[in-house]
């Protein structure tokens, strides 16, 4: 969520710019270890971890230099709580839309879908909510939602229009996408321990404008600790500050305390920052392809 105007700008303009955009240091290999059995560990140990990075914004991303990764994308207030949600609760996928004049182009290709967006913060007139529990009363089961936000869906729906998965679609197109949110950390980490042990994971929050936002990083920083807790990565600084933000013992506090939680609960929707902070309530894996977002075996 953003205080901004809409861009004029191409979709994939809008994840581009930044200092070394998407750019991971060079792979970690474990230090050498002292002692009788140093040989035979020495070899095991010489095997470089795949690489863990965290970006901040989605500015920072760097489209021609995804081949190989698996992207996690983060909108924990609210985009990527209200995908993980209707996930969830039966929707049959969720298309992620760059505005609502794109979320209405793609809901003219299905089959009675839920169209639901927001931007800047506010209601888009004419669709249905784009908060987790708002959505969630409004959505029959099995619908398909076509969900406009004013960043978690720009980000997932740029890289959607790249083909951007298993390895299908454009050139330097990632590995495999998925989106994050509080509710779906521990499905999404096993999910990656499982299907992508060997691949580098590049976490990208939405932020706001390309602001920092407190609760992305912090969600971000929820799956750090868990893939570092499997000693199954090498996390970048990026990846270990987003760790640190995440060590709150109180994330609802957090959430309510960061810019977008704020503005949310000047607007009356305070249990949807208190939903969207809960963390490993839905047994959802949310993957991207073909430009939508689905649910696929944890």
């Amino acid at each position: 969520m953003t205080e901004h105007a809409p861009s004029t700008a191409p979709a994939a303009a809008a994840l581009a710019g930044g200092h070394r955009r998407g750019v991971l240091a060079p792979a970690v290999t474990a230090a050498p270890v002292q002692g009788s059995a140093a040989a035979v560990r020495d070899a095991a140990l010489a095997v470089p971890l795949p690489r863990l990075h965290v970006l901040l914004t989605r500015q920072d991303v760097d489209l021609a230099r995804l081949g190989n990764q698996v992207v996690v994308v983060v909108d924990a207030l609210v985009g990527t709580s209200t995908i993980v949600h209707a996930l969830a609760h039966g929707a049959a996928a969720v298309w992620p839309a760059r505005d609502a004049e794109h979320a209405r182009a793609i809901a003219t290709r299905l089959h009675a879908p839920v169209v639901a967006g927001e931007w800047a913060g506010m209601a888009i007139d004419g669709l249905a909510p784009a908060t987790p529990a708002a959505l969630v009363a409004a959505m029959p089961r099995g619908a398909d939602v076509v969900l406009a936000t004013t960043n978690g869906t720009v980000a997932l729906a740029t890289l959607g229009g790249l083909g951007a998965v298993g390895g299908v679609g454009a050139s330097g197109a990632a590995t495999a996408v998925y989106a994050l949110a509080p509710a779906n950390v521990a499905a999404t980490a096993a999910h990656l321990l499982h299907a992508h042990h060997d691949a580098d994971v590049l976490v990208v929050c939405a932020g706001s404008a390309g602001r920092v936002n407190l609760e992305d990083a912090c969600c971000a920083g929820l799956l750090v600790a868990r893939l570092q807790a499997a000693a199954s990565h090498a996390p970048s600084d990026a990846a270990l500050l987003a760790a640190a933000a995440a060590a709150s013992p109180d994330l609802l506090a957090t959430f309510r305390a960061a810019r977008t939680g704020r503005a949310l609960q000047a607007v009356g929707l305070d249990d949807e920052v208190v939903l969207a902070a809960r963390i490993d309530t839905c047994d959802v894996v949310a993957a991207l392809r073909a430009g939508r977002v689905f649910a696929v075996a944890p």
